[in-house]
């Protein structure tokens, strides 16, 4: 039996542990780069949610195109008049406001009372009138055309006497302010969270090791989302993705390679190689895991959508960056600061926790029931996407305080509903304006319709729906009006809004259906291997008939000690057995000391007493290491040293021996003048019938060191 050869996990680790410091270099570099880059990337992200082909996308760029402006958030000013008084009697007065908003404002459409006559543009009460106004397409987060908007119309309505307000979804959205936090804000935020979790994992230092990982992760793909600006268009989304995705992802896989690396050093492993066994195991999920979510990210790129093609690109980057930082630069970091960082070490990993084992066996004792709760529990989670509404936020779930929400409120109490935040724009012949506005008035769920503007042989008229139309259960009164003004009209007609936007977005669950199809045959793939790998063992040990018969359970592995080539190399290396089963291994010297059985307890040394006295083997002793839940044999050059329950590495030579007649330099002496002595491998028989009626035994195999 050789020695397994090493995988591409575990070579790739060896190679970071000989060259840790170009590899930390390497990283530095990155790190510092991206950090330049997050500046300028952000400046050339792109503020696009077109979906090319759509109808309300054609029509948005047809309004656009023709008039300058657009519906992505529509802000309405408010003007309220003193007590006593009415909007009639201050009519001269108001339209001289708007009209200051369109004389400092030329890039914006302003509709109002002036402009249509339309009394609908008055509250109930007669004391509040209210505008539409509307600015070019945004290119990005921040203040808008609200910043402009609020001085001009203060300054107008204090020199007339008069109050005024501004609302608006976005406002509403960003809780009354014009900008929300930035991606540093909310990366820092999600950083102390991950914070205070990491430090009641680990009790210790090591908590900043996968923040300190997460941040690398997060910077080096932003230098390579720059790089791809330069190629494709990207969202200004994949910003957000990749700060707060990323931040999970990275120290989620840091956390699995960080507790592997603890319970290897618990175990007796020395540092560099309990780095090497956390990257052969957890290192394999980790790669498992950080593919399978790139690969599901990039299907969004079969999507006919600009930004989700972007979302794709982008998404896909930062699992696979998580994953290269983790397998490299992680181990290299544990390599030389791991132990100093693992300080003060308030928990312990070699045993496992009892509160996490008792839960393991209370769901083994009533795994049927543990079954039925889960799926009831998954039930619950999964009932509500069947009500999945495509669309945005309704105004109640968005800013309940504010000069934005206060204005929204005064005007529902004056019988104008939210609808005002999210109205239609018509855009139909010039000619055909009046029949337009008459057939979009008559419809129900409609408050009012005005003519807001004609240019270049086109008309586009506003209606102002009773309820807002912001997804997929509240925009039908859109249909209705298509439906309405089609059938009034000649000539082409295109719907633009907020409503038309979302009826855009009718495939989006396919979409969501192709990455959950994706995900599934990737995951199926990567669970078939280990299947597959379940069946050559469960084939291998068939041969071990009295083993599987009785059910009984072997480890993964053996491994030994290097010890038995060399006094000086301590690494361990894992027996290459052809099932890969954990066996038991005991010495054997010739014709002395050989049991007459495969001893079924496991292993068996023979005892020193005397200078090369022996005792007669007991059978019925068990080994000292089969009461722990996941034994793993050291041993090392007999006479050297042993981890035996009688000849603990713990008392010396020459000191008493509780198991030891006659303390003395003899039995040391007699141990060092032994040779190396062969190997036998004991399969742990059982000592009785099965339920066949026969005899199981153990089965012996000898190996001796190369």
């Amino acid at each position: 039996m050789g020695l397994l050869r090493c995988g591409p996990v575990e070579t790739l680790a060896r190679f970071v542990l000989r060259h840790r410091l170009l590899v930390g270099v390497s990283w530095l570099a990155l790190f510092v780069a991206g950090g330049v880059a997050a500046g300028p990337v952000a400046g050339r992200l792109t503020f696009d949610f077109s979906l090319p082909g759509q109808p309300g996308y054609q029509a948005e760029r047809q309004l656009i195109a023709t008039f300058g402006t657009s519906t992505a958030d529509t802000l309405v000013p408010v003007i309220t008049v003193p007590a006593g008084t009415t909007v009639q009697q201050h009519a001269t007065d108001i339209a001289r406001v708007f009209a200051a908003v369109r004389t400092r404002l030329p890039q914006a459409r302003v509709v109002d009372l002036a402009s249509t006559g339309d009394p609908r543009f008055v509250t109930t009460d007669g004391r509040s009138t209210f505008a539409l106004v509307q600015g070019p397409e945004p290119q990005g987060f921040g203040p808008g055309l609200e910043a402009s908007l609020t001085p001009i119309l203060r300054a107008a309505v204090a020199s007339a006497g008069l109050q005024s307000g501004v609302t608006s979804y976005g406002l509403l959205a960003a809780g009354g302010n014009s900008s929300g936090p930035s991606v540093l804000v909310e990366t820092l935020f999600g950083a102390l969270g991950a914070l205070a979790v990491l430090v009641f994992v680990f009790a210790s230092f090591l908590a900043f090791v996968p923040l300190i990982i997460a941040a690398v992760s997060i910077l080096t793909t932003f230098l390579l989302v720059l790089a791809l600006t330069y190629l494709t268009d990207v969202s200004f989304v994949v910003q957000f993705l990749i700060a707060l995705v990323g931040l999970g992802v990275a120290i989620d896989y840091s956390l699995l390679l960080v507790s592997r690396w603890r319970e290897e050093r618990a175990h007796g492993h020395t540092n560099d190689e309990a780095v090497v066994v956390a990257v052969q195991t957890a290192g394999h999920a980790v790669l498992a895991s950080g593919v399978t979510v790139a690969i599901s990210l990039l299907a969004l790129v079969v999507v006919p959508v600009p930004f989700l093609r972007s979302m794709g690109l982008g998404g896909m980057l930062i699992p696979l960056v998580s994953v290269a930082v983790v397998l490299t630069l992680l181990p290299a970091l544990l390599s030389k600061l791991g132990p100093r960082v693992d300080w003060p070490r308030i928990r312990h990993d070699a045993v496992a926790a009892r509160g996490w084992s008792a839960w393991a066996r209370l769901i083994v004792r009533r795994r049927w029931v543990a079954a039925g709760v889960a799926a009831v529990a998954l039930g619950l989670v999964i009932a509500p996407v069947f009500g999945l509404k495509i669309g945005q936020a309704g105004t109640d779930s968005l800013a309940r305080s504010g000069s934005a929400f206060n204005v929204l409120q005064q005007l529902q109490k004056g019988g104008v509903g939210n609808g005002i935040l999210t109205p239609i724009e018509v855009l139909v012949p010039q000619g055909q304006a009046k029949a337009a506005v008459a057939a979009a008035a008559g419809v129900r769920g409609v408050r009012t319709a005005a003519v807001g503007g004609t240019k270049g042989g086109l008309a586009v008229v506003d209606v102002i729906p009773a309820k807002e139309t912001v997804d997929s259960a509240s925009n039908g009164v859109v249909n209705d009006v298509r439906t309405a003004v089609e059938n009034a009209t000649d000539g082409s007609v295109g719907v633009a809004g907020t409503g038309a936007i979302v009826q855009d977005y009718h495939n989006f669950p396919y979409v969501l259906a192709l990455i959950a199809v994706i995900t599934f045959v990737l995951l199926v793939r990567t669970f078939a291997r280990c299947c597959c790998r379940s069946r050559r063992c469960c084939s291998t040990s068939s041969r071990w008939r009295g083993l599987r018969r009785r059910r009984l359970l072997l480890a993964a592995r053996a491994r030994l000690r290097r010890g038995v080539r060399g006094l000086t190399d301590r690494r361990h290396h894992v027996l290459a057995t052809r099932n890969h089963l954990r066996v038991p291994v005991r010495v054997v010297d010739g014709l002395r000391g050989v049991h007459p059985g495969p001893n079924a307890r496991g292993i068996r040394r023979d005892r020193l007493h005397r200078a090369g006295c022996r005792h007669r083997p007991r059978a019925h002793r068990a080994a000292g290491d089969l009461g722990s839940p996941d034994p793993v044999l050291f041993l090392r050059r007999a006479g050297f040293l042993t981890r035996h329950r009688h000849q603990g590495a713990r008392h010396r030579a020459r000191s008493w021996h509780p198991h030891r007649r006659h303390p003395g330099p003899g039995s040391a002496r007699a141990r060092t003048r032994q040779s190396v002595r062969p190997l036998e491998l004991v399969a742990p028989g059982w000592a009785g019938p099965d339920p066949a009626g026969q005899t199981l035994t153990g089965h012996r195999r000898r190996i001796r060191p190369s």
